[in-house]
Order: C-alpha cells, then sequence, then structure tokens
C-alpha cells in the first residue's frame, strides 16, 4: 500500500497496480504513455514511429471509493 493520498475523496493508502494492454481476451503487456499525438496506421490501429518517449503507467486504486491515479515516471 502506497501512503499516497487520493485526490477524490482524501484517503490515505492507494494500491498499487497497472494498467493492462488487452487484446479481446489475453493481456498482451502493460500500458504505456506514448509522447506526441496518436497517429493511425493503414488499418486505423495506432502507429508507433520510433524514438518517441515511453514510460510506463502506474496505477494507484483509492480502496475507499476506487479513484484511479495514473502516474508515468518510469522509462520504458
Amino acid at each position: 500500500m502506497s501512503e499516497n493520498k487520493c485526490t477524490s475523496c482524501g484517503h490515505v493508502g492507494l494500491g498499487e497496480g497497472y494498467v493492462a494492454a488487452f487484446n479481446g481476451l489475453l493481456a498482451t503487456g502493460c500500458s504505456v504513455w506514448v509522447s506526441g499525438e496518436v497517429r493511425r496506421g493503414a488499418l486505423g490501429g495506432v502507429k508507433l514511429a520510433g524514438g518517441q518517449p515511453t514510460f510506463f503507467i502506474e496505477a494507484f486504486r483509492c480502496a475507499r471509493c476506487g479513484h484511479l491515479e495514473l502516474f508515468a515516471n518510469r522509462p520504458t
């Protein structure tokens, strides 16, 4: 448990977790934050160009109200 405080209700002690990337029913990995605008490929999917900074998304959930706090501090 983190000693961070919920910005929604003020409860102290947020549970650490992560945001999983899903493809249908299977988890394909952890989601990341990507710098810049979303670019679409020919089939409409998100296209990642090389060289864009990316960071793991770390999530913390309030046990009292369910509010999620997301942080992107760790580079991939």
